[in-house]
């Protein structure tokens, strides 16, 4: 299977580098004449320099044979039409854009694009930080559209000691798992919360730093 990643930077080439390790062969278009250079001596991979919006270097680039392309420029609007063109010239099956404006995700949805943003992740996640320090871990699954966090019920808390029905938890969120010492609890209702349990809570980004703040 080929894939061929338009854009620059470490970013490009520590995902390269993986999908390499897993067998698949990479094409690389980039504008950047260093990290072409770069990419040449380090990876077994296409590398093609470039405006990756050249129609031409799409096809140097073998985007008849690719299964996937994604789209990892500096500007959003060079994403939107390099997928297109992706979609429209090669026909290739799965296109995906980097975005950094997460207000863009819209505008690629609609025409068909998967479109991920690093820059909606990265604000929960200091949104959530600056608002509870006893985050264990957080992820992002299902494109970004729900978020996994383990965090950890300090003494001071306000839900501590408290039933999880009596705790004003928001709709879209819930609370999967309690871990006390070496016990996992699935909860119900009358679950008592307390100091020093690990919670594992899921919610939808729109409520998550409101869920997260519910349990400082």
């Amino acid at each position: 299977m080929r894939i061929i990643i338009a854009g620059s930077g470490i970013t490009v080439y520590f995902l390269a580098k993986r999908f390499i390790s897993k067998g698949y062969q990479i094409s690389i278009i980039s504008p950047e004449n260093v990290d072409c250079d770069y990419y040449a001596r380090n990876l077994k991979a296409l590398i093609i320099l470039g405006n990756p919006s050249d129609p031409e270097l799409l096809l140097q680039a073998k985007a008849y044979e690719a299964e996937i392309f994604v789209g990892m420029t500096p500007k959003d609007q060079d994403n939107l039409v390099l997928c297109q063109m992706a979609h429209e010239y090669y026909q290739i099956p799965r296109i995906l854009a980097v975005v950094n404006d997460p207000d863009n995700e819209a505008v690629f949805k609609k025409i068909g694009v998967k479109a991920i943003s690093n820059s909606r992740f990265l604000i929960e996640t200091i949104e959530s930080m600056s608002a509870l320090d006893e985050i264990k871990q957080q992820i992002s699954v299902v494109e970004g559209k729900v978020m996994l966090t383990e965090l950890e019920i300090s003494p001071d808390s306000r839900v501590a000691g408290k039933k999880l029905q009596e705790i004003d938890i928001p709709y879209s969120a819930l609370v999967a798992t309690v871990l006390r010492q070496d016990e996992v609890i699935i909860p119900r209702g009358n679950t008592v919360i307390l100091p020093g349990d690990r919670i594992l809570l899921i919610s939808l980004p729109d409520n998550h730093a409101m869920a997260l703040n519910i349990f400082s």
